[in-house]
């Protein structure tokens, strides 16, 4: 009987030692995000060497491993068991690794004074769950038309210069509310064309430039370099010569009007001229309109832009040239700005 025992202990022992070789594993967390460990936990039986590929280019050999991916995506893990080294079984699963964090991509290296920007949310989807923005920016940020805080995509331009931004955004995916992406930038100045004016006894300068078009107009600065000086004394609009004829206001073929000043546009054939208001005439003085009702203090021409410019008590104007024989306005005066004793206006047609 003792014998039948020792038999019956020695044969179980053999059925262990020959078990089969099996190979599973799993991970946790399931939905890991990028940077996050991963712990792998080995399920597999009978084997006494480990070899595991996580998929991106790194690979372990301890039972169950710990493991990080640096970037989203997804990966194949594969583990391969060995018995004696010559019994082996390998098997598979895949894993997602999602973005930690949503991000910001510009389409510029460097921002630029009144110069549209876009910026792009970068966020990782694979599984086409609702995603929702919330954009954040400086107050000195204007956003172009077509665009909108709770898009993808963000386009607008900045109205100051030398100063560093942070745009703002919120993602929220599937209802659950991501970490915020910042992306910060210095605004670099960019050189314009401006109109200068004499204001309150001071020589200013306030840059133009152009997006999509239409004509957008920074803040007035104090000027700094003597040219513009020299500009606003020799821009008078009280003499002119067209056609190698010098004009006076008293020598226009103006009737009825004490004109106080005047600019002739060549091209159109046009007299713009103060008395009072601002009013527009056919170079032989037929088909007088008013442009402005209030006393105009200054008025000047951009030639090149095609534009008149006037200061009354409200502020700066301008208008887009008249070209019609019966100088109809097709166009609304727009305020440039509320400086109110502007005496003296000019054009610098340079980029500085």
């Amino acid at each position: 009987m003792k014998n039948k025992y020792i038999l019956l202990t020695l044969g179980l022992a053999v059925l262990t030692g020959c078990k089969n070789l099996t190979c599973d594993f799993s991970y946790t967390p399931t939905a890991p995000k990028a940077g996050e460990t991963v712990t792998f936990t080995n399920h597999s039986s009978g084997a006494d060497d480990y070899s595991w590929d996580f998929g991106d280019n790194t690979s372990a050999t301890s039972s169950s491993p710990y493991h990080a991916y640096k970037k989203p995506g997804t990966y194949i893990i594969t583990l391969k068991v060995v018995r004696n080294k010559v019994q082996h079984k390998s098997c598979s699963h895949a894993i997602t690794v999602y973005d930690s964090l949503p991000g910001i991509g510009c389409d510029t290296a460097a921002l630029v004074y009144y110069t549209p920007a876009t910026y792009t949310a970068q966020v990782w989807n694979p599984w086409g769950h609702e995603v929702k923005y919330r954009w954040e920016v400086d107050d000195a940020a204007v956003i172009t038309q077509g665009a909108g805080l709770d898009s993808a995509a963000l386009t607008c331009y900045y109205t100051r210069h030398s100063f560093s931004p942070t745009v703002r955004l919120t993602v929220t995916l599937n209802g659950v509310e991501q970490p915020v992406a910042t992306l910060t930038r210095e605004v670099e100045d960019k050189p314009g064309k401006a109109i200068l004016m004499i204001n309150d006894g001071k020589a200013q300068r306030q840059r133009r430039y152009t997006i999509d078009n239409i004509a957008l107009y920074e803040q007035p600065n104090n000027l700094t370099y003597d040219e513009g000086f020299e500009l606003l004394n020799a821009e008078q609009d009280t003499m002119q010569i067209y056609l190698d004829t010098v004009f006076y206001c008293n020598t226009l073929p103006i009737q009825g009007y004490t004109v106080q000043g005047f600019h002739i546009d060549p091209l159109a054939r046009k007299i713009y001229f103060r008395a009072g208001g601002l009013y527009i005439a056919n170079i032989d003085g037929t088909n007088i309109v008013c442009i402005d009702s209030s006393d105009t203090y200054a008025m000047t021409l951009n030639t090149i832009g095609k534009r008149v410019y006037w200061s009354n008590a409200e502020g700066l104007w301008t208008m887009p040239f008249i070209s019609t024989y019966d100088n109809r306005i097709a166009n609304e005066p727009m305020l440039v700005n509320s400086n109110n004793n502007i005496t003296k206006l000019a054009v610098d047609n340079t980029e500085r």
